[in-house]
């Protein structure tokens, strides 16, 4: 059986020039509130001087899926000019689990390049150390990893995307500019699970969108390198997920709090104007992390949350990151747990053992003081667990309760409740939180008129004890995925329809492989029998994306019709077609995607 997990790597770049991996926005010698370090690359030509640059941030997102770890290493990020001059915009080389990232963009470096237009970025990923993992029947299993052509993937893989016209960058010196590179993990494997272990053939997919505001949550962290107590500023040298100290120049930025922000230092609730003074009093080795927005007018990230010392990952305590699973006195179990260790090393658990001592602070994320208990916590709580790590069990120093997230289709609805049919607890199948009880019904104070009972819905908000506070509910029928696949060997005409207006693909045809699939939260749900097999794909209007893969090199479209004139173009060419995703709202009737966004990948 071969499926395509539903994954997305979302790299923002901010210019001003600012790259944002997720990324942010600086300035050049202006007053900018950001500091960043020199790129190496070929100087510009023309009016072009080498010595025009910009800032350049850039951050880290990645979408909810099956993969429960996918840890590879970025070595290399790099921007191309329209002349073939090129920068990397990565001091070095740096590990991430992806999956972390479903609901977080993270800023990667803030890095100072040349200004012009930029036409593709490339990015150089090894998989020679990587560690994934797919949830197979409720249980994290390691699989092999092979490219293409069914050969053993070790090797580092260089993915290419060349910008849209209305995407490519262009770098002026203090205009700020967000251009968001999307790793598309959904399209970029092919998971076959038919064997004694999983296999996954990768086939890396980038692609680009220009000002993106669709980034639900961005983090920044690093250390310490000054405070401004008067004007509530944290200035931050940039060290990315784990990478808690080194000599990188990953760049710097200025954090700017306010009397809305709220604080935790060493576990501790604390103001702002005590966290500031707790900053001013220890060293510049010491780890900051915030949650909030970057500020591109200000040029200056705004925060919500303030993290400072043992509150923050990689610092002097060790990190579970997962779900509460079960609970039995203070021995709490947590569902796929990420375990960060004080050195900076990153490993995946299926279960992990808590130990929670009667002095342990426990708190919610977004509070800005006072305490929560043990008997707050309940199975299915979003938990990051701060403390000592020994033979395997964690013992907590501190807690902290982070937002939860249940994607379910709504069985009854009233004023001001919800029943769900769960299909999801924290991006883990609902089944697996035998605590849950499902249906699962939840009482709020959010508008519920946008929905109907049948809606398939994602809720976030705290789980505790009384059940889930939610702060938002979201339609998650435009997460929709049809995946449609051809043989190796497939015809060179693939397509019923290939026009400026649609694609109708006939699910029955001898050449169309063993997905043809839709995965909507209930699972994939084959589609060959709608509508007598006859599969249509329709651009939603304002779509996001229109792309083509074709030898690691993917290539995005401003319009359906451009999109439909380059792929017509590849076939007639001779090259076949392998896959097809759309992204959308799926009718089942008439077997219909109202797809924002369609993926392509092509072989030779």
């Amino acid at each position: 059986m071969k499926l395509y997990f539903i994954q997305t790597l979302k790299l923002s770049l901010l210019a001003c020039f600012s790259l944002l991996f997720s990324l942010a926005c600086g300035g050049g010698g202006d007053g900018s509130v950001l500091a960043t370090p020199d790129i190496e690359g070929e100087s510009a030509t023309g009016t072009e001087a080498a010595s025009e640059k910009s800032s350049v941030y850039i951050g880290l997102k990645d979408a909810d899926g099956d993969f429960v770890s996918y840890q590879v290493d970025v070595l290399e990020l790099k921007l191309t000019k329209a002349d073939g001059s090129q920068v990397n915009a990565l001091p070095n080389k740096t590990t991430v689990d992806l999956v972390q990232y479903a609901e977080l963009s993270e800023f990667l470096t803030v890095a100072s390049i040349p200004v012009g237009t930029y036409t593709s970025a490339s990015m150089v990923i090894d998989y020679g150390q990587a560690n994934v993992q797919v949830e197979v029947d409720g249980v994290a299993e390691t699989a092999s990893l092979i490219d293409d052509d069914g050969e053993d993937l070790t090797d580092e893989i260089e993915v290419v995307i060349s910008f849209s016209n209305a995407d490519s960058l262009t770098v002026v010196k203090g205009v700020a500019a967000h251009l968001s590179l999307d790793f598309d993990l959904d399209a970029s494997n092919e998971v076959d699970l038919s064997g004694t272990a999983p296999v996954v053939t990768v086939t890396p997919t980038l692609s680009a969108a220009l000002n993106p505001t669709n980034l639900e949550d961005t983090r920044v962290r690093g250390m310490l390198a000054s405070v401004d107590e008067t004007n509530l500023q944290v200035e931050l040298n940039i060290r990315p997920f784990a990478k808690a100290g080194g000599n990188d120049d990953f760049g710097s930025i200025t954090l700017q709090l306010s009397s809305s922000s709220t604080a935790e230092v060493d576990g501790e609730a604390r103001s702002v104007t005590e966290a500031l003074a707790a900053l001013a009093a220890v060293p510049t080795t010491t780890l900051v992390s915030a949650h909030g927005d970057i500020d591109l007018d200000n040029q200056r990230f705004t925060v919500e949350n303030l993290y400072v010392g043992s509150s923050v990952p990689g610092g002097d305590k060790d990190l579970a990151l997962g779900s509460v699973l079960s609970i039995s006195g203070n021995i709490l179990t947590l569902k796929g747990a990420t375990i960060t260790r004080v050195d900076g090393t990153l490993t995946y658990n299926e279960t992990t053992t808590i130990t929670i001592p009667d002095d342990t602070t426990i708190r919610e994320r977004h509070t800005a003081s006072g305490n929560s208990e043990l008997s707050d916590i309940a199975v299915g709580t979003r938990l990051w667990v701060f403390g000592e790590i020994t033979s395997g069990d964690l013992v907590a120093d501190h807690v902290r309760i982070g937002v939860s997230s249940l994607v379910g289709r709504i069985t009854t609805k009233g004023s001001d409740s919800l029943t769900l049919n769960l299909k999801s607890v924290n991006h883990r199948k609902s089944s697996e939180f035998t605590g849950i009880t499902d249906p699962y019904t939840l009482t709020t104070s959010l508008t519920l008129s946008d929905f109907a009972v049948g809606d398939l819905v994602k809720v976030k908000g705290i789980i505790d004890s009384s059940g889930m506070n939610a702060t938002s509910i979201s339609d998650w029928s435009h997460k929709n995925r049809v995946h449609i696949s051809w043989e190796k060997a497939a015809s060179t005409t693939p397509l019923d329809t290939l026009s400026s207006t649609e694609i109708k693909i006939n699910l029955t045809a001898a050449v169309i492989g063993d997905v043809h699939h839709v995965f909507r939260g209930d699972g994939p749900e084959n589609i060959a029998t709608y509508n007598s097999g006859v599969y249509t794909i329709s651009p939603k209007t304002n779509a996001d994306t229109f792309s083509i893969l074709y030898m690691h090199n993917t290539t995005n479209y401003d319009t359906f019709a451009d999109f439909s004139t380059a792929l017509t173009s590849y076939i007639d060419d001779g090259k076949k077609l392998r896959r097809i995703i759309a992204t959308g709202k799926y009718d089942e009737d008439t077997s219909t995607s109202s797809a924002r966004m369609i993926r392509v990948k092509l072989n030779k």
